[in-house]
């Protein structure tokens, strides 16, 4: 049995090295998240803390949980190197196939069926994607594996829980979980819930004891600083990329958003996230099949979860409480939320799958071969992971070539002391060295340059990177206020702008008195 273990994770490993060098690029992906994960690990790093440069002052930020920076701090040790940090990023994926079979052989008592999924989780196209970047994605579904294999162990042992080191691993994990992603909420709410099923009271307030004290110094350290939650505004918010549409009003606005969440999230997402062979799309209306398909894959996942023994709360739980979560959180966003949890979605969908079969067909050698049936869906992997090669081996969009260029720019020529505005700043910062800040979101432009003003900007960039931000509130509000900006630089092909911003001007035109 040993030896089919090692066997079966040696193939894992090969799979994984072909899969990932193949999708693998050495630079940063122009994702403006992981910049900023980056920027805060220097940050860690050089013994400032978890705190943001981007003002020009190193100042404490909560934009996000502080775990995969902490995690890329520890990495940095080692090197600092952008493309072996996505190196180690990307070993994350493969621990986390390993888990994934270990969790399924030990849901499953099927080491087919557990190869099979692992072998899915390597080459699955969104966790491949993000694996080859720096985000916290991989990282959180290593610690999401890591605390249900932990809580198995646990639950075989025989010791009570303050002695067994696998019930404190469980704490430990799922806490880890949640310094990665604030969604973690729900794997202690799962563990929670399997405990209370399973009437195991001391261990279900032991475990909520220890994940509140755990959770604790990220909400004093907050509170100390004067940070309140955004989560909770965000979801009140129709569009958070478009603040002029206001926040939900009325439960009829509240419920609308969900259903159009869970049929983005969950009923294109999962099957997104399970077939991403199948090219489903988000911005138009779905063919009725497609919707039946997804309602479907959902029904088989929840039936894989109910049949997973004990652990069906566990799972359920976990499930339910994500999907929960993706209902009330803003859309727009696809199937990216869903990363973390496509193991676990693998795992019920093929498994409630094997269980059907199972009805019909219930002897070991009828069903000892029957997983690898499932591997036929790797046949159609071909498509989605070549697209993603394509985007390895891309050249640098033009667009962001010129961005970076006048950021560079900026770093020869101004002074340290200049403040900017722009459409991702952390990108910006890292190549400028710059304080830098964004500008706001306003469709009145004399909101936007009274902004600058406050802000004290000195200088703006004009871009065009495809966000609608740049067009909808920048552009027009330099429009309507030429007489306050001067190029200073400018690159064609897209056309991209260094514009001094005169601030003095400004105040005079708005009525700004200067402060005494």
């Amino acid at each position: 049995m040993k030896s089919k273990t090692s066997l079966y994770l040696t193939l894992l490993a090969v799979i994984f090295a072909a899969g990932f060098s193949y999708v693998y690029y050495s630079h940063l992906h122009i994702s403006g998240d992981n910049y900023d994960y980056l920027i805060f690990a220097k940050s860690i790093l050089s013994g400032h803390g978890y705190q943001s440069p981007l003002s020009g002052e190193f100042q404490p930020t909560n934009h996000y949980p502080p775990g995969f920076s902490a995690l890329l701090a520890f990495f940095m040790v080692f090197t600092k190197k952008v493309s072996a940090l996505k190196v180690m990023n990307g070993m994350l994926l493969l621990a986390g196939a390993f888990l994934s079979f270990f969790i399924a052989k030990r849901f499953t008592q099927n080491s087919g069926l557990a190869f099979v999924t692992a072998c899915l989780v390597i080459l699955n196209r969104q966790l491949l994607h993000f694996a080859s970047m720096l985000m916290s994605e991989t990282a959180y579904m290593c610690f999401i594996l890591l605390a249900m294999l932990c809580l198995f162990k646990y639950e075989d042992g025989k010791k009570t829980f303050w002695k067994s080191p696998f019930f404190w691993g469980t704490v430990l994990a799922s806490s880890a979980a949640y310094y990665f992603r604030s969604v973690g909420i729900s794997l202690a709410a799962a563990v929670m819930l399997h405990f209370l099923f399973r009437k195991r009271w001391k261990e279900m307030l032991a475990y909520a004891g220890s994940f509140v004290l755990l959770y604790l110094p990220w909400v004093v350290r907050n509170s100390s600083h004067g940070f309140k939650s955004r989560y909770f505004g965000t979801i009140m918010t129709v569009n958070p990329w478009r603040p002029e549409q206001g926040t939900i009003s009325s439960f009829g606005e509240m419920w609308s958003k969900m259903l159009d969440n869970f049929d983005e999230t969950v009923i294109r997402g999962f099957v997104d996230a399970l077939f991403p062979f199948m090219n489903i799309k988000y911005m138009q209306p779905q063919a009725w099949h497609l919707t039946a398909l997804g309602i479907a894959v959902l029904l088989i996942v929840l039936w894989g979860a109910w049949n997973l023994g004990k652990y069906r709360f566990l799972m359920l739980g976990l499930l339910l409480a994500n999907i929960g979560i993706f209902m009330l959180w803003h859309g727009g966003n696809g199937s990216r939320y869903v990363t973390p949890i496509v193991p676990l979605l693998i795992l019920c969908f093929y498994f409630g799958i094997f269980s059907l079969l199972r009805l019909k067909w219930n002897t070991p050698r009828q069903l000892q071969w029957m997983p690898f049936g499932f591997l036929l869906i790797l046949l159609f992997m071909s498509k989605p992971l070549k697209q993603l090669h394509k985007i390895a081996q891309s050249p640098e969009h033009p667009a962001y070539k010129n961005y970076f260029q006048i950021a560079k720019g900026v770093k020869r020529s101004l002074p340290k002391g200049v403040r900017i505005a722009c459409r991702k700043p952390a990108m910006f910062y890292l190549h400028a060295e710059r304080p830098v800040t964004n500008y706001k979101y306003s469709k009145d432009d004399q909101e936007v340059i009274r902004d600058l003003v406050q802000k004290e900007v000195d200088y703006v960039v004009l871009e065009q990177l495809g966000y609608s931000s740049t067009g909808l509130y920048l552009f027009p509000a330099i429009q309507n206020n030429r007489e306050l900006f001067t190029t200073r630089a400018s690159l064609q092909n897209p056309n991209t702008y260094l514009l001094a911003f005169d601030r003095k001007k400004a105040k005079e035109k708005l009525g700004i008195t200067a402060k005494k």
